[in-house]
């Protein structure tokens, strides 16, 4: 967060399902992923195909479709839990 990272309700669903590792890594770890996505409340769990032109292999990836899996599983128990 210290970085600039929103502390959105997703990301905050997400980190807290995951075994996630934060902080702040050079641009060059980026562009070395073979996966990444993008959490944010219109989006949800987005995966993302290409960085600076270079396609991800992993796209998406296995930790992309967990994210995904993981929110949406938080989401369902928010919602049972307002029933």
């Amino acid at each position: 967060l210290e970085s600039g990272v929103l502390a959105s309700i997703t990301r905050d669903r997400i980190v807290s399902a995951l075994d996630v590792e934060e902080g702040a890594w050079p641009v060059a770890d980026l562009r070395a992923a073979t996966e990444s996505f993008l959490a944010s409340t219109t989006r949800e769990v987005q995966a993302v195909s290409e960085i600076d032109g270079a396609e991800l292999p992993e796209a998406p990836g296995a930790r992309t479709r967990e994210a995904a899996e993981a929110f949406a599983a938080a989401l369902e128990r928010e919602l049972q839990q307002r029933v």
